[in-house]
């Protein structure tokens, strides 16, 4: 049979496909854009940004083409294309991590993307945007001339965006010495756009004056800048609530003081500054191009790792040679950003302590990478049990070798997702440890730290070190005489690739259905099971311990509940009683308040191998918490005094404070980490000698805390003393409490040491 269609019809049939076909196509961009934007908003950068690329390739024309050139562009600066290993490495003391910045490639095809975005709509709103983006771009690949170039430009064009192109110029211009340009340009920001970004603008301005010596004007900018912080963020963060508005204000507070002493040490060195310099070197050779950033601890002691933005810094030359002059005397730091690929298979080698620069003093401080260390066995994944010999090569001027451990989490595809380590081993003296695996899982049930995301607390944390059927990346430290590290195995590998992890995994077939329960992450399901296997074997070692974890430090943030991992524990110490699983019972006793039972447990902990400087640390803490204070402090004596003490940080320092040994106060801050950062206002405070609330006092030393917290404060050193008080019994994050305090002291010393101990 033959169907016949009629020319009318056919015609019709072919318009209302043209129409759905253009129909459709129009539709395209608005589609592709709006997906590309689900996708950024929940951080899927990737796979928003293919759809940014199928958007500028098949609808160049369109408006959202140019918008998804734009924000594909963005991604490229920002790291995100995964096109090439990323742009620089921070290397800071205690701590190493990644800049958002790309690699050099990106960033060319940022370049060219932003330019294209200004040549097919220069009358769009993204092209003036563009030109911010394009001074960021070449900022980022120190290029300058061309940064300075389209910042300029920015400003001229973008009201929107001239507020944080004129930010990103005066820094450039404060980095390049031209201090009278960057005055004038934040000056005039100031005049003409006084609520954007005012702070920021008034500390640049602050630096350009101390730059440019003209100490009283710097002085009058950084004594206004807690002021116009109080007002600023107490009009605009209302919604984000009274602690956030707090914290700001407090961290304003800080800078400003920082630059306050920092000018204080400049007048006082007047045309005797000093000078920092050195090399960074790779192996043998010089290393040219590196960010060389300066820590002024006067003014940044509180910076966190990548946080650079504020930080002087200077680009090394052909030499790999880099000089910062005219310094305050006082304590400093460096850092470095440098590219990844110039430092694989190597690792910057440490040192302890600041750097001190005098007046008129040239110090020499050389920034030096080693090979990294090259293990041996075990690398490629076998499965492991009984004991193992852990090798390496031995590294030249290394005196001992401490060894790390951690599990590996992979993904639904079998990729490596995550890992972390733990130190497993210290103070070895050779090149190899034979280790018994089924020695160290009894030994280290206990060890390991805890990891908690969103998803629920990590299963390999709660597992401990060790487990059945687990798998594990390893490596080495190398340390010299003097203990400090000289070189590593992993290098700066958490850009690595993941199939150059050295990896084993311990022979399995032990994991209880519990187990597997919870390394699926069914918590509730997995708790159930254990206690079935109680049950069935109320002396289950495994079960008792692993339910005691769960509970200690719950498997979800903000679930602990120290008092039921208390009863897990004390039926474990009824099966095998051992020092550990005593200190952990000790440690639950304390979170769930029962200081005394505690307190015993701590006790019988001191003639033991796991006595240590937290045991007499928290039986102090349980001393003070009763209203003895003097027991107290005897206990922190001990507990600063062994290795590792250091680690009670400001807590011996503020109960000694408290008691009026001023002192003993400054004998802990010598020792504690971070007490070097308050060592000089602890003197000065000691110098100025506070006249004491004999009230507040009298209540502290009888241990009447409540009470004393509640007396009025009359001064501003009653307010300091009420900090101290909420720090040491406030709990675990007394951080914000005292933040409150701070909020409401007076700029000065007093704010200023309070803060720096705390925080």
């Amino acid at each position: 049979m033959v169907i016949r269609v009629k020319g009318k019809y056919l015609v019709l049939v072919v318009l209302l496909l043209v129409v759905f076909v253009g129909a459709a196509y129009a539709a395209a961009p608005k589609i592709l854009y709006s997906r590309a934007q689900a996708l950024e908003s929940v951080g899927q950068q990737e796979r928003s940004g293919v759809y940014y690329s199928l958007l500028a390739k098949y609808f160049p024309v369109s408006d959202e083409a140019v918008r998804a050139l734009f924000f594909s562009a963005q991604q490229d600066v920002q790291g995100y294309s995964n096109q090439e290993e990323p742009g620089l490495i921070y290397i800071f003391p205690g701590g190493t991590g990644m800049s958002g910045w790309a690699g050099e490639g990106d960033l060319k095809g940022a370049i060219a993307k932003f330019k294209l975005v200004r040549e097919r709509a220069p009358e769009s709103p993204w092209a003036t945007h563009a030109l911010r983006e394009l001074g960021q771009a070449y900022y980022a690949l120190g290029d300058y001339n061309n940064a300075v170039k389209h910042l300029k430009l920015s400003i001229e064009e973008s009201d929107m965006q001239a507020s944080e192109s004129t930010e990103l110029l005066a820094k450039i211009y404060l980095e390049q010495g031209e201090n009278q340009k960057a005055l004038k340009l934040v000056e005039r920001s100031l005049n003409e756009k006084p609520r954007f970004i005012p702070l920021e603008m008034m500390s640049l301005k602050g630096r350009a004056l101390m730059a440019m010596e003209r100490w009283e004007e710097a002085r009058l900018v950084f004594e206004d800048l807690p002021r116009k912080a109080d007002s600023y963020y107490g009009e605009i963060l209302q919604d984000e609530g009274p602690d956030t508005v707090s914290m700001n204000i407090v961290n304003w507070q800080a800078t400003a003081q920082g630059y306050l002493r920092k000018l204080d040490a400049l007048q006082q060195d007047t045309g005797i500054a000093g000078t920092l310099s050195g090399r960074v070197v790779l192996d043998d050779r010089n290393l040219p191009g590196a960010r060389v950033y300066l820590i002024d601890k006067a003014v940044n002691d509180d910076y966190f790792q990548g946080h650079t933005s504020n930080l002087e810094h200077v680009v090394t030359g052909p030499g790999g040679e880099y000089i910062f002059e005219n310094l305050a005397s006082g304590r400093y730091a460096l850092g470095l950003g440098v590219r990844p690929g110039e430092v694989k298979g190597h690792t910057l080698q440490q040192w302890e302590g600041d750097i001190l620069v005098a007046a008129g003093e040239t110090v020499r401080r050389d920034l030096r990478f080693a090979p990294t260390v090259k293990l041996l066995s075990p690398l490629a994944g076998p499965t492991l049990s009984g004991r193992v010999e852990f090798s390496w090569i031995p590294v030249p001027g290394a005196a001992s070798y401490d060894l790390f451990i951690g599990p590996i989490t992979r993904d639904d595809q079998g990729g490596i997702s995550a890992t972390y380590t733990t130190l497993l081993k210290t103070g070895l003296t050779g090149s190899r440890v034979n280790l018994d695996l089924q020695e160290e899982m009894a030994r280290n049930r206990f060890s390991g730290g805890i990891a908690h995301s969103d998803g629920g607390v990590n299963p390999l944390s709660i597992l401990g070190l060790l487990y059945y059927g687990g798998e594990y990346t390893w490596g080495v430290y190398a340390n010299d005489a003097s203990g400090n590290r000289i070189s590593d195995s992993s290098g700066y590998g958490f850009y690595m690739a993941r199939k150059e992890l050295p990896l084993f995994k311990v022979a399995g077939g032990k994991l209880s259905a519990a187990d597997k329960l919870l390394l699926d992450r069914k918590y509730d399901e997995a708790i159930a099971a254990y206690r079935q296997q109680l049950d069935k074997t109320p002396g289950d070692i495994h079960a008792l311990l692993t339910l005691a974890r769960l509970h200690q430090y719950g498997s979800r943030m903000g679930t602990a509940d120290p008092a039921t991992a208390a009863t897990y524990y004390e039926r474990l110490l009824k099966v095998e009683d051992t020092p550990e699983a005593r200190s952990a019972l000790a440690d639950v006793y304390f979170d769930a308040g029962m200081y005394d039972q505690a307190y015993a447990k701590y006790q019988s902990l001191t003639d033991s191998h796991m006595e240590s400087w937290r045991t007499y640390y928290q039986m102090g803490k349980i001393e003070f918490h009763n209203g003895n204070l003097k027991q107290a402090l005897a206990l922190m004596e001990l507990a600063v005094g062994m290795e590792h003490g250091l680690y009670a940080r400001a807590y011996p320092v503020a109960l000694a404070l408290l008691s009026g040994d001023l002192e003993r106060a400054v004998t802990f801050a010598r020792v504690v980490d971070q007490g070097e950062g308050y060592l000089e206002l602890l003197s000065e405070y000691g110098n100025r000698g506070y006249p004491a609330n004999s009230d507040i006092m009298l209540a502290v030393g009888q241990g009447e805390y409540d009470r004393a917290l509640q007396l009025p404060a009359l001064e501003q050193h009653d307010l300091f003393i009420k900090g101290l008080l909420i720090y040491v019994t406030a709990g675990s994050y007394p951080g914000d409490q005292v933040t409150a305090v701070i909020k409401d002291m007076e700029p000065g010393l007093l704010s200023d040491l309070l803060s720096k101990m705390v925080h």
